[in-house]
């Protein structure tokens, strides 16, 4: 008897207070739903903010770059591949283009993937550049992450401060050293940094 009366109280209670209970099913709904739209919402809020923020720094990057030569603008994939590598989007490039920032050269295509490629840092290339009106090779790097320029064909005209270009004149550094202790003169050139790239350019000659 007890059981009948209390199950007949709560049916009087849903029928007295059923628009309570409606508006709260429908509160408690409406919530979980707005809050799952909500957080949908922004997460393409931040989506969008992202693309435009890259949008805008690449073209920034174009607007300040300034080749004469046909490239490809890229961004770099991944930046901490390797010690002496980075990784960037696009593999329509050839093996030996130059990969220069707003500053000048970093690298050089030395592999092509599907659809990302690698650039090998200047300083692993043993590349010939130019001094002046005088050659030498990039044959390593320093301590302090200096290219070692040796094979240069007339040091006696060099001097500090005088500056740095790959054999396609494209700006590598400045010499800031010129050790004429050892037979083999060397220069210790101060290369453009290769830390926190997003962007860069690759010449296709």
């Amino acid at each position: 008897m007890k059981h009948n009366y209390l199950l007949y109280l709560t049916l009087f209670a849903v029928i007295i207070f059923r628009n309570s209970f409606v508006n709260l099913v429908n509160n408690l709904g409406f919530y979980f739903f707005n809050q799952k739209d909500n957080l949908v919402v922004n997460v393409l809020n931040q989506k969008i903010t992202y693309l435009e923020k890259e949008y805008s720094e690449l073209l920034d990057f174009k607007n300040n770059i300034k080749i004469k030569s046909n490239y490809t603008l890229s961004n770099v994939y991944l930046n901490n591949y390797s010690y002496d590598k980075l990784l960037i989007n696009g593999s329509n490039y050839q093996k030996g283009d130059e990969v220069i920032t707003l500053d000048g050269l970093i690298g050089i295509i030395t592999n092509i993937y599907y659809n990302y490629s690698e650039v090998s840092y200047i300083y692993n290339m043993h590349i010939p550049v130019k001094i002046n009106n005088y050659e030498g090779k990039i044959v390593n790097k320093d301590e302090n992450n200096n290219l070692i320029i040796k094979e240069v064909t007339n040091h006696h005209n060099i001097n500090i401060n005088d500056k740095v270009y790959s054999i396609n004149n494209t700006y590598i550094g400045k010499v800031i050293k010129i050790d004429k202790e050892n037979i083999d003169t060397k220069l210790i050139v101060q290369p453009i940094s290769n830390k926190n790239i997003n962007y860069v350019a690759v010449i296709s000659r």
